[in-house]
C-alpha cells in the first residue's frame, strides 16, 4: 500500500490526483443530494425558495437525469466515493512527504469542483450575467498555483513516451488501452439507455 501512495506522474501523486476527484464528485453529488431531497420534503414557501436558489448555484446538476427512479444508484455513487475518498485520504498524511500529498490531493478536489462550476454557469441560460461564469475560472489560480508548488521533479513529455514506445509490451497494453475505452464507451451507452427506460416507466 506504501508503494501506491508513493507513485507519481508528471511530478504529482498518483493517489492524491485520484483521492481528490473522488472527493470532488462525492461533494458536489451530496450537497445535490441534499438540496434536492430538500426541496422534495420542503415544509414552508421560503425554504423551498431557499433551496431553489442554492440548486442554481450547485455544480453538476446530475440529480436531472438520476434522480427519480434511480435515486438509489445515485446515493450509492455519491457515498461510494466519499467512503473511498475519505479511506484514502485519513492514510495519506501517516506515509513519506504526506503535507505534499494532502495539498495535492485538496487542490485536485477544489480544482476539479471549480472548473465544474465554471462549465456549468456558462451553459446555463438562467444567468442574467455571464461574467459569473468568470468567478469560478479566475478562482481555479489558487489549486493551480498550489498544485504547481508541490510539483516534484520529473521527466518530460517527450522522456516518458520514448520511454515507454520502447517498452517489450508498449503495443500489447495501447491495444488493451483502446480496446477498454471502447468497452468503457459501450458500457456508459448501455447505462444511459438503462436509466432512460427506467425514467421512462
Amino acid at each position: 500500500m506504501k508503494k501506491l501512495y508513493d507513485r507519481t506522474i508528471m511530478g504529482y501523486y498518483v493517489m492524491s490526483v485520484v483521492t481528490g476527484l473522488l472527493m470532488a464528485f462525492a461533494v458536489a453529488m451530496l450537497l445535490e443530494i441534499a438540496v434536492v431531497s430538500g426541496i422534495r420534503h420542503a415544509i414552508s414557501d421560503e425554504t423551498l425558495d431557499w433551496l431553489d436558489a442554492v440548486w442554481k448555484y450547485l455544480p453538476l446538476h446530475w440529480c436531472d437525469y438520476f434522480y427519480g427512479p434511480a435515486q438509489r444508484y445515485w446515493h450509492l455513487g455519491a457515498v461510494a466515493c466519499l467512503v473511498i475518498s475519505v479511506g484514502f485520504f485519513v492514510r495519506m498524511p501517516r506515509t513519506e512527504d504526506g503535507h505534499k500529498k494532502v495539498l495535492q490531493t485538496l487542490s485536485v478536489a477544489l480544482l476539479v469542483i471549480l472548473l465544474m462550476l465554471t462549465y456549468e454557469y456558462s451553459v446555463r441560460g438562467w444567468i442574467a450575467n455571464a461574467a459569473l461564469a468568470a468567478i469560478p475560472g479566475l478562482l481555479t489560480a489558487f489549486p493551480f498555483f498550489i498544485l504547481r508548488k508541490t510539483q516534484l521533479p520529473h521527466e518530460s513529455v517527450q522522456q516518458v513516451w520514448s520511454r515507454l514506445r520502447n517498452h517489450p509490451g508498449f503495443y500489447v497494453g495501447l491495444a488493451c488501452v483502446v480496446v477498454g475505452l471502447f468497452a468503457l464507451y459501450a458500457l456508459i451507452q448501455y447505462g444511459l439507455y438503462l436509466l432512460g427506460t427506467l425514467k421512462a416507466q
